[in-house]
């Protein structure tokens, strides 16, 4: 089946990495008023939108290649293929990466990956995870980003690496012709649509934002009924002390004495 479009969200989930895994952005609902479809082949990753985290990311304009990264970045055609095959590799490794960081992997990018993958690009190193079996699965949809996923973070920004590393130490694909290459024409049967995968993280993040605003946690079953027979107890004390407040011997003396006085 082959896809026209895609949907976009100008929010950004993507976590932190390493040592700044505390530093993480929260996740956010896709607004039905903010996604719009575009065109597959219009080149939407030129645009970052950085986010306050000041990570050592690309999207935060601090990546391991920056100057390279944002010299090719700005190279790329608004719509369409790029002229040279190096250039067509740096188009599918953004493509990726700005789904990532901007959609929360909800687009069909496993053509992307896929033409990689069959450039010998992801060639992993021995301190390296398996950068393609990693991502695969979020390019099709068979798995949802539904919270901050530091691993595929940190694979998506290792991919980013291999792919700058690979065209810097091959010079000559700069000049080779693309011929047509477009690495969209490789991409999968997704198992889950845009739509689909949009739908089950607004679902997820409706429940994620009103426990957290109603500040409630799940509790084991007998935990609840141990809270509850202690609520009634902590009730029936005050009661008790209520009656015996209004009742008591003390408030019974100042009555007597009121009454005589007034008498």
């Amino acid at each position: 089946r082959r896809h026209t479009s895609s949907v976009h969200h100008p929010c950004t989930i993507a976590s932190s990495l390493g040592p700044m895994a505390t530093d993480v952005e929260p996740l956010l609902p896709h607004r039905n008023d903010n996604i719009r479809k575009v065109d597959v082949n219009v080149n939407t990753q030129t645009k970052r939108k950085p986010s306050e985290l000041n990570r050592q990311l690309y999207w935060d304009y601090q990546g391991l290649h920056e100057g390279t990264y944002a010299k090719r970045l700005g190279g790329l055609p608004a719509v369409g293929c790029a002229d040279s095959l190096g250039d067509e590799i740096f188009r599918a490794a953004s493509k990726i990466y700005y789904d990532h960081h901007n959609n929360a992997m909800c687009n069909n990018t496993s053509g992307a990956l896929n033409f990689l993958q069959k450039a010998n690009v992801l060639q992993c190193g021995e301190s390296d995870t398996d950068i393609y079996s990693v991502i695969y699965p979020y390019s099709i949809g068979a798995t949802i980003i539904l919270e901050d996923e530091h691993v595929l973070t940190s694979t998506i920004e290792t991919m980013m690496d291999r792919t700058l590393e690979f065209l810097i130490a091959n010079p000559a694909l700069d000049t080779t012709p693309n011929c047509g290459l477009n690495f969209n024409d490789l991409r999968d049967h997704e198992q889950r649509s845009a739509a689909e995968r949009v739908e089950i993280r607004n679902r997820f993040a409706k429940r994620f934002f009103l426990a957290d605003k109603e500040n409630t946690e799940a509790q084991d079953p007998v935990t609840t009924i141990v809270d509850k027979r202690k609520t009634k107890k902590k009730k029936k004390k005050k009661l008790r002390e209520k009656r015996k407040g209004k009742f008591g011997r003390t408030n019974l003396t100042a009555k007597l004495q009121s009454m005589a006085v007034s008498g």
